[in-house]
């Protein structure tokens, strides 16, 4: 809740919606499925009161991918439920349509309300074009996660359990963190825990959708992976630079990469490069002070 009934707007993540079926009636919450796993909502975000909350969204029509993403606006009462809602579809307005149904099985279905831009910093590192056309095409780009995406998100939360189980830790979670002394640059972890030493330690999940019922050894390996009888991550992956660029952030200087699938998980230990970030950081800094900044402004004066 706000503290003395200050408005907190939420960017980073959330807590679930509760009883979805109670308030969407007939198949709109099946037709909303649809719509959310084909990663057609985006621009969600949550205004938090001491009475409740307000959650904003567009989604884009199932059978008109050109036409205007519909408006989504729905009430949360303080126990999570939806009790009002609207959209500017013809259906929407007590807020029961299937696009308000796709806004919010995404909250229920994910961590982050922002589309994830983890490969955003080792687009930049490894462009080989004009860094000006990148910096434009990051600004406008429209966020779209497909269902290999979302099946990744969805996945994550048992992915984390079966990894406290297996190594007997316990990870904390958090959303976004800004870089300390350096605010333009910031991550988000999939978690936090303390190893046998008490020192704190990264961990970075990925839950792949094409090896979700196969063996991870199963050749030929996942395009991020490396090696014969002991895998590794592949250094020229954009993983191995998010998850530097993390490391970096958060101060820490190791990171457990879990691979976990329905069949199969491989952990694999990921030192701080300082090398490594000697070279990107200064990079990603001029990128963002010298093309990106004139990106943002050219854009908002159109």
């Amino acid at each position: 809740m706000a503290a003395n009934n200050v408005p907190i707007l939420i960017l980073a993540g959330f807590r679930e919606l509760h009883d979805l079926d109670s308030f969407f009636r007939g198949k709109n919450l099946q037709k909303g499925r649809l719509l959310f796993e084909a990663g057609h909502v985006y621009e969600v975000r949550e205004l938090l009161d001491s009475q409740g909350s307000e959650v904003t969204a567009r989604c884009i029509p199932q059978t008109k991918i050109n036409a205007p993403a519909r408006c989504v606006k729905l009430s949360i009462d303080g126990r999570r439920r939806i009790f009002a809602g609207s959209c500017d579809c013809r259906a929407g307005i007590a807020g029961k349509c299937k696009h308000a149904a796709a806004v919010a099985l995404h909250t229920r279905g994910t961590l982050t309300l922002l589309s994830p831009k983890k490969k955003k910093a080792h687009r930049i590192l490894t462009c080989c074009k004009s860094l000006s056309e990148r910096a434009k095409s990051i600004v406008t780009e429209v966020p779209y996660n497909g269902y290999q995406v979302q099946y990744g998100l969805l996945k994550e939360p048992s992915a984390r359990k079966a990894f406290e189980k297996k190594h007997d830790v316990n990870v904390a979670q958090f959303g976004l963190v800004v870089c300390p002394g350096e605010p333009w640059l910031a991550c988000s972890p999939d978690g936090i825990f303390r190893d046998e030493d008490g020192s704190a330690v990264l961990l970075e999940i990925k839950c792949p959708f094409s090896r979700r019922q196969q063996s991870l050894t199963k050749r030929p390996l996942l395009k991020y992976l490396c090696g014969e009888d002991i895998l590794d991550l592949r250094r020229s992956h954009s993983y191995f630079t998010q998850i530097q660029i993390c490391l970096h952030v958060l101060g820490l200087q190791r990171c457990y990469f879990y691979v976990h699938t329905e069949v199969d998980s491989l952990t694999i230990h990921v030192k701080r490069n300082d090398e490594f970030l000697s070279s990107a950081v200064p990079k990603l800094r001029n990128f963002y002070f010298e093309l990106f900044l004139r990106a943002l402004h050219e854009c908002t004066d159109m």
